[in-house]
C-alpha cells in the first residue's frame, strides 16, 4: 500500500502594482426570495443598495457632504490605499525641527518671584558716590578737550562749516542759559543759601540768589545732550561754600521753652470763712423744723 502524495494548493503571491481583482457580481436579484422565516416572512438577499424609488430628481441645493471635522486638514490626504501602496523614497526629507526657544529671566520677573533686595552698605554707597563723581569729572575734562579741539580747527573750516557751527552754538546758548540757571538755583537752595533768611522775606532771598548766580561760570558748565544733566555745577557750589561760608550759614536752632514742673508736695485747702450769725440761726431753725 503506497501513500498517495497530498497536493498542496498553490497560493499566488500578490504582485505589487497589479490591478485589484474584480468583485464578483450578485448571484440573486434583490427581488428574489431565498426562503421564509418561521412567521412566514420572505427572506430576500441583501444587496447593499438603496430601495427602488421613483423619485430620480436630484436636489442641487442640498449639501449631502457632511461638514468636515474642525481639527481635520482639508489638504491632508487620508486615503489608506495611497499610504499603503506608496513608500517614501530617498529624496523625501523629514522636516527639520525649528530652533529651540529659550527664555531669559528678566529682573522684573526675579523681583516678582519674591527675591529680597538688600540695600547697599554705607561703604558701598560712598564708593559708588566717589566713582560717579570721578566719571563726571572725566566727562567734564573730555568736554573741555573737545572745546579746545574745536577752537583749533575753527581756522581751517570752510564758510559753510563755520555757519553751521555758529548756528549750533547759538542754539546751544539759547537753551543752555535758562537750564543752567534753573539747576544752579536749585543747587544753591539745597546747599543752604536761604537757610539764614526769614522765609517771609522773599526779596532778601531773591537778592541772595541773584548775587550767588553771578558767581557761576557758564563756560565751565556743560549740558549732557543725552540725559540733559548739568555737569560742572557741583564743583562751583562747593567752591562758593568754601569762599563765602557766611552766605551758606545755617540758622541757629531755636531754644526750647521749659515747661513748668509741678511740685511734689500737695497744696493745703484754703480755710473756710466763718458764716454770719443770721445764716447760722437760719440753718439751726431748718434743722429743728
Amino acid at each position: 500500500m503506497t501513500a498517495t502524495p497530498v497536493m498542496e494548493a498553490a497560493v499566488d503571491a500578490p504582485v505589487i502594482g497589479a490591478p485589484a481583482p474584480a468583485r464578483p457580481s450578485i448571484s440573486q436579484p434583490p427581488w428574489a426570495v431565498l426562503g421564509h422565516r418561521a412567521d412566514g416572512r420572505p427572506i430576500r438577499p441583501i444587496a447593499g443598495g438603496a430601495p427602488d424609488d421613483d423619485d430620480t430628481d436630484v436636489d442641487l441645493d442640498e449639501d449631502t457632504d457632511p461638514d468636515p471635522e474642525p481639527d481635520a486638514d482639508p489638504d491632508e490626504d487620508t486615503d489608506p490605499d495611497d499610504t499603503d501602496d506608496t513608500e517614501p523614497g530617498p529624496a523625501a526629507a523629514k522636516p527639520k525641527p525649528g530652533p529651540r526657544k529659550t527664555t531669559t529671566p528678566q529682573p522684573a520677573a526675579a523681583a516678582a518671584a519674591g527675591e529680597e533686595w538688600t540695600p547697599p552698605s554705607r561703604d558701598e554707597h560712598e564708593r559708588m558716590r566717589r566713582t560717579l563723581a570721578a566719571r563726571k569729572a572725566e566727562k567734564l575734562d573730555l568736554q573741555r578737550q573737545l572745546n579746545e579741539l574745536r577752537a583749533r580747527t575753527a581756522e581751517a573750516e570752510t564758510e559753510s562749516e563755520k555757519a553751521i557751527r555758529e548756528a549750533a552754538e547759538q542754539g546751544e546758548k539759547k537753551f543752555k542759559a535758562p537750564l543752567v540757571r534753573t539747576a544752579a538755583r536749585a543747587a544753591l537752595i539745597q546747599a543752604g543759601a536761604l537757610a539764614a533768611i526769614d522765609p517771609s522775606d522773599k526779596e532778601k532771598g531773591e537778592a541772595r540768589i541773584r548775587r550767588l548766580l553771578k558767581l557761576v561760570d557758564m563756560d565751565d558748565v556743560s549740558v549732557d545732550s543725552d540725559t540733559g544733566e548739568v555737569l560742572g555745577l557741583e564743583d562751583q557750589i562747593e567752591a562758593m561754600q568754601a569762599d563765602y561760608p557766611e552766605l551758606f550759614a545755617k540758622p541757629a536752632p531755636e531754644p526750647q521753652k521749659l515747661k513748668p514742673r509741678p511740685t511734689a508736695a500737695p497744696k493745703n485747702p484754703a480755710p473756710e470763712k466763718p458764716k454770719p450769725s443770721w445764716e447760722r440761726h437760719a440753718a439751726s431753725a431748718l434743722r429743728q423744723s
